[in-house]
């Protein structure tokens, strides 16, 4: 089952690897990521990032899907997401609970929702429709801070 599920559009650093991970305490950190899946480089970088004592698999959303509903179902695992198209495949089909949003970078065009969470028109569709499948929306840097909630979109 998904214990915790991030969108973070630096995968893994710093904030995942040492405190996200450590607070969650999952069997598992699964990177769900089209791009990174289909590259061997990206995929050594996010394996040296990652923590050494938590499995780290690296899936395209497809795969990564068939993994969450079967063979992982019954283990506590975190899914690191690095947009929200990704992001609402993921929820659609596996059905977590939340969905806490970490980074999404400025990027010119792109409107400010809240803090660091900058977003296009198709993001605030990709989280409405994740809204509107019953999963809480929540921004939140670290475990220590104030979650704040996503008003619906």
């Amino acid at each position: 089952m998904i214990e915790f599920m991030r969108l973070d559009d630096r995968f893994i650093h710093g904030q995942v690897a040492t405190t996200w991970i450590r607070h969650v305490a999952p069997e598992a950190l699964v990177l769900v990521d089209d791009e990174i899946a289909a590259d061997k480089m990206r995929q050594s970088l996010m394996k040296m990032s990652a923590p050494k004592d938590i499995p780290l698999a690296i899936y395209d959303t497809r795969r990564a899907v068939e993994k969450l509903t079967g063979s992982l179902a019954h283990n506590r695992i975190f899914v690191l997401v690095g947009n929200t198209r990704v992001a609402r495949e993921i929820c659609l089909a596996c059905g977590p609970v939340e969905l806490n949003l970490g980074n999404m970078g400025f990027k010119e065009g792109y409107e400010n929702l809240i803090n660091r969470i900058w977003v296009s028109e198709d993001d605030k569709k990709n989280i409405s429709t994740i809204q509107q499948s019953g999963v809480r929306v929540y921004a939140q840097m670290l475990p220590d801070n104030m979650r704040e909630e996503i008003p619906p979109l």
